[in-house]
């Protein structure tokens, strides 16, 4: 009742107020309790609940800023441990953990959990337990430390088990499922993930059933069994779509068209990935999630022909990642960046990405977490087994044995054959794409070399024309304007009709002389020469919006030194005719482009909500023309996607080295 008295506190603040948004609206709430928190705590004596108040404004200052928040942490902290207050100092390595993983400093956030959990009773404290270790959890999975995970999730299904705690029990079951698929384990991940669809078929709650199934739908994807998948995600999809959770549907909508793409059916497959994408759109996306998707579609269109479609799409996936910092996804979005730039010749790009690829693969899926998690595995199916040794006979144990070292022998050959093969598939490749690389790049320099003496020369035109204009021609019109308003009309002794035409001809001369001066900037504008293309493009999208009111978004990102004359000059007036032709076109409000410098190479993008056209008819145009002209003799590709009524984005890449 009170979270509901709060919001309509608020909508009337915001009612009254409409220039304060909701997040101003809580953040000046937030402060208003850590500042009456911080005012409590100041005489407060050092004891343990000087502690509680201490984590309790660290709770509202890492609402604020996760600095202020660990700053009030540390302090509770400190105070604890001279206390030997155990609680205290639980509570305060916990909200050091979340401060850490919202500041993206996760192997941080790993060491406060870590330190918390030797504070916390499992008797006493049990609930809270749980909840920490789920929290700890979904750290480790996001960063992939799966060794761990599977320790303190086996911690977890152990302590449940004795407490016959069948909700929990239930959900390390799901869990050590997720471990196992990660791993490749593929015959414990269909144990685990078996026995929660029995524990979720037994029970009432249509959630746990829906979560089964579509836990247990991986499982036989991995089988090939594709028909019996999608029979379970879509029981799953029904019982979501009951409940109205959108997220959840948004997920199974994604698992389902992963299915349909392993089965070979793409056109299903693309139909489901885009609905899993505009769910997640609309109902608050979990960005983990959305970049999985934004893969998928990225794959799916790659497989159809459409390079610049999943060029885009895996773009999107590795922004989102990089933004949340998952290693998982920015190493597969990296990898599918190297083979779509494969596909379309470009072996710098994919060379790079590919490099990428290959480091993150090395630091997440290594020989020493395989050992890890077999190791923790084995000592908990031994302490298992001395439990049930009385019903056990050791003729029985001793062939189970055999047979277990007999598989696992079996599976490290077979597992050293894979990786053997994978390391010389992956030497190969990279040679391969080592070799295309030189040769790309005795091409580049061919071309620059020819593309620098055109362009020198024209450059060296436009400056000359641009200097003759304005020092030339515009003295020349400035003086006989001032001449002509230092004439007094009386010595002229002019009629009423020649005032008229005097005063007319002097208007025409000072149109002459701005629109001579504008001629002069557009050819070379001086702010290019002075201070580098982002200011000067920064000034003519000032200057176009506030003339024209279309709203343009300019971000630049990496580009801080100046990459000489030719190739910025070439870039501004490329951006130039591309923004004219908006104007006179496409009817858009608004205008985004994009700057963005990678070790080998400039990546422009310009995105408009005009009313699009056709791409193959406009490069009739002279103008759009002289902008892929200039792309190419810069060795770049300059691609259009755009239709009527569907806006237009241009993707310009320029090499750099």
């Amino acid at each position: 009742m009170r979270r509901q008295q709060i919001i309509l506190f608020l909508s009337i603040l915001l009612t009254a107020f409409p220039g304060i948004s909701f997040s101003q609206l809580y953040d000046s709430l937030y402060r208003a309790q850590a500042d009456s928190i911080e005012k409590l705590v100041l005489p407060l004596p050092r004891d343990s609940h000087r502690v509680t108040q201490l984590y309790r404004l660290s709770y509202y200052r890492n609402l604020l800023s996760t600095h202020e928040g660990s700053s009030a942490a540390d302090s509770a902290l400190l105070l604890a441990n001279r206390l030997h207050f155990q609680r205290g100092i639980y509570l305060a390595e916990l909200m050091l953990a979340t401060s850490a993983f919202e500041g993206k400093d996760f192997e941080g956030a790993i060491d406060h959990y870590e330190k918390s959990l030797p504070h916390i009773d499992p008797v006493t404290d049990y609930s809270e337990l749980v909840r920490i270790r789920s929290g700890f959890l979904n750290v480790l999975f996001f960063t992939g430390h799966y060794s761990r995970a599977m320790e303190i999730c086996l911690a977890g299904f152990k302590l449940a088990q004795e407490r016959n705690d069948k909700a929990n029990t239930a959900s390390y079951t799901s869990l050590l499922g997720f471990i196992y698929t990660n791993l490749h384990n593929e015959a414990l991940a269909k144990k685990y993930y078996s026995d929660y669809l029995a524990m979720a078929e037994a029970s009432s709650d249509q959630m746990m059933k829906a979560s089964a199934y579509c836990d247990i739908s991986e499982v036989y994807d991995r089988e090939k069994n594709f028909s019996l998948s999608l029979d379970y995600l879509f029981k799953a999809l029904d019982i979501y779509r009951k409940a109205d959770n959108k997220v959840k549907a948004g997920l199974v909508f994604y698992n389902i068209g992963h299915t349909y793409q392993l089965s070979g059916d793409t056109a299903n497959a693309l139909r489901y990935i885009q609905k899993a994408i505009d769910y997640s759109v609309k109902s608050h996306p979990n960005p983990y999630d959305l970049a999985l998707y934004y893969i998928s579609l990225g794959g799916i269109k790659m497989a159809m022909g459409k390079l610049p479609e999943a060029l885009s799409g895996f773009h999107q996936a590795l922004s989102i990642s990089s933004r949340i910092g998952h290693r998982e996804d920015i190493r597969e979005a990296c990898y599918q960046l190297a083979l779509a730039f494969e596909k379309q010749k470009k072996f710098d790009s994919a060379y790079f990405y590919f490099t990428r690829y290959a480091s993150l693969k090395d630091s997440l899926d290594n020989e020493e977490t395989q050992r890890q998690v077999s190791e923790l595995n084995t000592r908990y199916n031994v302490e298992k087994k001395d439990q049930e040794i009385v019903l056990l006979s050791k003729e029985k144990e001793l062939a189970v044995a055999e047979k277990n070292a007999g598989a696992l022998l079996r599976n490290f050959i077979m597992g050293s054959v894979i990786l053997i093969t994978l390391i010389l598939f992956l030497l190969f490749n990279r040679s391969r794409l080592a070799q295309a690389h030189r040769l790309q790049e005795k091409i580049n320099l061919q071309r620059q070399e020819i593309f620098h003496t055109v362009i020198d020369t024209q450059e060296k035109e436009r400056k000359r024309i641009a200097s003759d204009l304005h020092d030339g021609l515009g003295s020349v019109l400035s003086a006989a304007k001032l001449n002509l308003e230092r004439m007094e009309e009386s010595t002229l002794r002019l009629d009423e009709e020649q005032i008229v035409k005097y005063r007319a001809s002097l208007a025409l001369l000072r149109e002459a002389i701005v629109e001579l001066r504008n001629v002069s900037h557009h050819i070379m504008p001086a702010v290019l020469s002075r201070s580098g293309l982002v200011p000067a493009l920064q000034s003519l999208f000032e200057n176009v919006a506030s003339s024209t009111g279309i709203k343009i978004e300019f971000i630049d990102h990496g580009y801080s030194d100046k990459k000489g004359d030719t190739l910025e000059i070439t870039i501004y007036h490329v951006l130039l005719e591309l923004l004219n032709n908006v104007i006179k076109h496409a009817g858009a409000k608004n205008v985004s482009v994009q700057l963005l410098q990678f070790p080998d190479h400039i990546n422009i993008m310009m995105e408009d909500d005009g009313r699009g056209f056709d791409p193959e008819e406009a490069k009739k145009g002279i103008g759009m023309n002289s902008c892929i002209s200039r792309v190419e003799y810069l060795a770049g590709k300059i691609e259009f996607d755009s239709g009527p009524g569907r806006g237009t984005t241009v993707n310009i890449d320029i090499p750099t080295a």
